[in-house]
């Protein structure tokens, strides 16, 4: 694992959350409906305290660590270390919070880091590594890493060529979710094309336009972390349309965020985002997204 410079700490990264989009999720009564966490984990009393038994006992220890994984995602993950807790006698305090990406620069220059961070992102973790904040995994930990993983995986942890972290989750994304039931009664077939969904999204526009029923629900408040399913759209509608060799020049500043390749992304996904008569009926404008939860 990797250490914070401001205190000890292990660093994981997981894969970015599945984005806030909905198609005919913002629907009025006329369309019908649209589809953190401490302690242990629970008691482990059951364990088989067998395969613990290399990382000893240390009762009474707590760790803390802090994470975007909260609601049932996060007793889920409380969980998933309860048997190690209870064998090894270590408390883990989790927090999950939506407002992890500023708090934990605010705890790491404050001297107050916690001892474990899953990061949502790996972008976050660089910006870290750039500010002198982490140090690279080594020994027993590096071995595991490069045991265990393969190098694409590796490599969202590793910045520069030093390995800081390794992913414990990936999420998928680009669901674009709907109701059943509401393209039932009105006839709608399922597009299997973005051209298949834009003309679905006028065919709804036009069948149920209006200020309290539009096609598209569309959220992106997420505490601190503001905006983030707007970027995973971008992102998506990038690997779609120019393919994951421009996606890295992107990512990596090799490229422009004006270059024509990337603009005409953003276009696309703005020509849903921004169209007044797409979305958020029954809540306000287009620019109600930025208010609007993303789950």
């Amino acid at each position: 694992m990797t250490t914070l410079r401001t205190r000890r700490a292990g660093i994981g990264i997981a894969g970015a959350l599945v984005m806030g989009l909905a198609l005919t999720g913002c629907a009025g009564d006329d369309l019908g409906g649209g589809g953190g966490t401490t302690g242990g984990g629970g008691d482990g009393s059951d364990a088989d305290c067998a395969e613990f038994e290399q990382y000893g006992t240390f009762d009474g220890e707590t760790v803390e660590m802090s994470s975007t994984i909260e609601g049932v995602e996060g007793e889920q993950l409380a969980e998933s270390w309860a048997d190690f807790s209870s064998c090894t006698g270590i408390t883990i305090e989790h927090n999950g919070t939506n407002e992890f990406e500023s708090q934990i620069f605010v705890q790491v220059e404050g001297g107050n880091a916690p001892d474990l961070a899953i990061f949502p992102q790996p972008g976050l973790l660089a910006r870290m590594v750039d500010g002198g904040y982490l140090s690279p995994a080594t020994g027993d930990a590096l071995e595991a890493a490069e045991a265990n993983y393969t190098e694409d995986w590796l490599s969202y942890g590793n910045v520069d060529g030093e390995q800081y972290g390794v992913p414990i989750q990936g999420s998928a994304k680009s669901f674009v979710w709907y109701s059943p039931s509401v393209f039932e009664d009105n006839g709608y077939e399922i597009p299997t094309t973005w051209d298949d969904m834009m003309a679905l999204t006028d065919q709804i526009a036009a069948d149920h336009g209006s200020d309290t029923v539009k096609p598209w629900c569309y959220g992106i408040e997420s505490g601190g972390a503001t905006g983030w399913p707007a970027t995973d759209f971008m992102e998506d509608a990038v690997l779609r349309e120019a393919g994951p060799d421009v996606y890295d020049q992107w990512v990596n500043h090799e490229i422009p965020f004006n270059d024509p390749q990337i603009v005409a992304s953003l276009d696309r996904v703005g020509d849903i985002v921004q169209n007044e008569d797409y979305v958020n009926g029954g809540i306000g404008d287009a620019r109600s997204a930025a208010t609007m939860p993303w789950a």
